[in-house]
């Protein structure tokens, strides 16, 4: 983006809640393979049928505004939204516009940066217009009267990487608090990104353009990334941006224009009268924050103070529960700090390639604590272990039984021998030793490594690396 104009970004997040019925009436909710399979008179809005809440709704709001430290609204109300759709069988969405019921939250990101939530609302979903070849339009009504919480963020983001980490964040809470499946395929996660540009010296927000559409964080990404190019381009022409609705092509990798959208519609709010007011006490407040499940902000931090790993290493072990599992069963085993770094890296790898979940590998987390207890005691070296992994990866084989039936235990050099073996490589690598003088401390990986070959694996990599480090200092 020009320097001289900066990025303004808010959302609109629709999250599809897991409840078992419909928010106003008894049908399922939830995914069908065959369309109206899960409709009745109520939402698909026959006359003088009357809506009742799902008091598993309220539920989940309050549990997500708690994660969101968002201000409860003790009174909220229902409203009517009027349009007309062939997926909106009532004519009009029972919604929440001047009462919502949670307020004023907030999501940090790694950088302390906090992103505002203005507000979140329940509202009924529509039905899905399903389009046959050129001219037949079909109407899906399984997904009409399904319960959504809307989210509005506050036009916080200048990026679409706080964007993209902003909603992984949430997605992360949403999920670990089970309240959706928060799955961008099947619609149960919806986002809108609300985007605009100002000059970094002016204080008025420029014309937003709104992207819809987009089903997955990668997408919406690029899809901002691109319109605050074009939106840059076109201030810079001395154009004028025009209020639109645009979505995204992934193929052409470009926004394209829906509709322009210079006037609000008007939607003709009136109060719901069949439906009293939502009344939430703290008392039923408090009983859902004592039996929430933890959120993963403090499972991070968890992990991270009992078993002594970074932020980053945490973060991968919370987005992959089978890795995290098999993690701290190996660690139950054998507290060994090497064992986040065999986690990541062999086991990571190994799941990859036989495309199986970590705890369905042939390696267990036995396998590997047996493991790492040779490595610790300094039976075996580190190309053996790789080894050892390798071969019982295939078979299944316990470490142990593998070790003793192939000999493979580290010969045990002593200090005298391991310098001779440094001096030699050392004197065999002149162009190395030159770079090594003139500042590339790095390079004394060059020397280790080819220490290692010599020694067959044998050595001790700390301390070869620090007779290394002494023979070069005197050479």
């Amino acid at each position: 983006m020009n320097q001289i104009f900066e990025a303004t970004i808010g959302l609109e997040v629709h999250i599809q809640l897991n409840t078992k019925s419909k928010i106003f009436c008894s049908c399922p909710n939830g995914y069908f393979d065959a369309p109206n399979k899960a409709i009745d008179v109520i939402c698909c809005g026959y006359p003088g049928t009357l809506p009742v809440l799902n008091k598993e709704v309220i539920g989940k709001s309050i549990m997500l505004g708690i994660a969101l430290n968002c201000e409860i609204n003790k009174k909220s109300k229902f409203d009517r939204k009027h349009y007309f759709y062939p997926d909106s069988p009532k004519g009009y969405q029972i919604t929440q516009q001047k009462h919502p019921i949670l307020l004023n939250g907030d999501i940090t990101l790694k950088n302390g940066k906090k992103i505002r939530i203005h507000h979140i609302h329940l509202e009924e979903d529509a039905g899905k217009n399903l389009h046959i070849g050129n001219h037949s339009t079909y109407t899906d009504f399984n997904r009409a009267g399904s319960p959504l919480l809307e989210m509005v963020t506050c036009p916080d983001m200048t990026s679409s990487e706080e964007v993209k980490e902003f909603l992984k964040k949430f997605h992360s809470i949403i999920t670990a608090l089970n309240i959706s499946s928060g799955d961008m395929e099947s619609g149960a996660l919806r986002v809108d990104g609300n985007v605009s540009i100002k000059e970094k010296s002016g204080q008025i927000l420029g014309t937003k353009c709104e992207i819809k559409n987009v089903n997955s964080f990668k997408f919406l990404g690029d899809a901002i990334d691109f319109e605050i190019g074009r939106q840059s381009a076109l201030l810079q022409k001395g154009e004028k941006i025009i209020q639109q609705t645009r979505s995204w092509d992934t193929k052409k990798g470009e926004t394209f224009l829906i509709r322009d959208k210079e006037m609000v519609g008007d939607y003709r709010y009136l109060p719901e009268p069949d439906l009293p007011s939502i009344i939430i006490t703290e008392e039923q407040i408090e009983e859902i924050r004592k039996n929430m499940p933890l959120l993963p902000d403090q499972v991070i931090k968890n992990l991270i103070d009992d078993y002594n790993i970074s932020l980053y290493e945490a973060e991968i072990l919370y987005n992959d529960p089978d890795l995290c599992e098999y993690f701290r069963e190996t660690y139950k085993i054998h507290q060994s700090n090497t064992t986040i770094q065999w986690i990541l890296r062999e086991i990571i790898m190994a799941s990859k390639e036989l495309k199986t979940s970590p705890l369905t590998l042939p390696f267990t987390p036995t396998h590997l604590a047996e493991m790492i207890i040779f490595l610790d005691e300094k039976k075996i070296s580190q190309k053996i272990a790789q080894n050892i992994i390798k071969e019982c990866m295939k078979s299944g084989e316990m470490p142990k039984k593998y070790i003793e039936r192939t000999g493979f235990f580290m010969v045990e050099i002593n200090d005298d021998q391991l310098r001779v073996i440094i001096k030699r490589v050392i004197e065999s690598l002149p162009q190395a030793i030159a770079e090594y003088k003139k500042g590339k401390i790095k390079i004394k990986g060059v020397f280790v490594g080819k220490v290692l070959a010599e020694t067959k694996g044998n050595g001790d990599p700390k301390k070869i690396e620090a007779i290394v480090e002494e023979e070069l200092a005197s050479s």
